[in-house]
């Protein structure tokens, strides 16, 4: 048994230690403002508030929409594609070999177009992603700088770029909450990217991609038959 005097400090202790544990669970206040000519340096982490915002999650849901409609097209098309190919096939017993060479010849072509026009629109949706995530980049830069004057701070850093730092120096909530009430949506648009000089590659790749979508080609059989007859030619 402890004495009296032991069981009170000990419940004394437990008191103050619970009262630091409810504390610790609060919302951590804003630093005070620094001292004339000291630096004050906050930490904001971008991808967060781009990830979790109102804004970044409507655009993502409108973008995988547009994306499962454009994979649910290519699937359609490379079935009338494959069927397409397959009544080509049949017929090489009946037609001579310049017509199935013909038949074979247009056939590798609208592949060839409707490939280019998937890709075309592929890159359109991801360009139209870019698009979208740099507006709320720019909203974004606009509030932390914002928030920045507000506070008086010298130094904002990207918190990945940061080992420790103090809860209430992390002005990533507060930023997410501005641009909530600023953005609550926004409206995913299809643009077409500008024209690109061959070779080059575009910049800004969205973190989230449409995957290429493979066409479909005539069984070698048809592609052989076509070169027997391009050499008799």
């Amino acid at each position: 048994m402890f004495p009296r005097f032991w069981r009170l400090a000990l419940t004394a202790l437990s008191l103050s230690l619970a009262t630091l544990g409810a504390q610790a669970q609060q919302q951590p206040t804003a630093p005070a403002p620094p001292a004339a000519g000291a630096m004050l340096a906050l930490v904001v982490d971008a991808q967060q508030v781009v990830n979790e915002s109102k804004a970044g999650r409507s655009i993502r849901q409108q973008f995988d929409t547009q994306r499962q409609a454009f994979s649910k097209e290519v699937s359609a098309a490379e079935a009338s594609l494959r069927t397409q190919q397959q009544e080509i096939e049949r017929q090489r017993s009946i037609l001579s070999p310049d017509a199935f060479s013909a038949k074979a010849r247009e056939f590798d072509q609208k592949v060839a177009d409707m490939r280019r026009g998937w890709e075309q629109k592929r890159e359109a949706l991801q360009y139209s992603l870019n698009v979208s995530l740099a507006q709320i980049e720019r909203n974004i830069i606009e509030i932390v700088s914002q928030i920045a004057l507000e506070r008086k701070a010298n130094l904002v850093l990207q918190k990945q770029h940061v080992v420790l730092v103090d809860k209430g120096y992390d002005i990533s909530q507060e930023t997410m909450a501005r641009l909530d009430q600023k953005l609550p949506t926004l409206a995913f648009n299809l643009v077409q990217p500008p024209a690109q000089k061959p070779g080059a590659s575009a910049q800004g790749q969205p973190q989230q991609q449409v995957p290429s979508a493979p066409a479909p080609k005539p069984k070698p059989g048809a592609n052989q038959q076509k070169g027997d007859t391009q050499k008799k030619q």
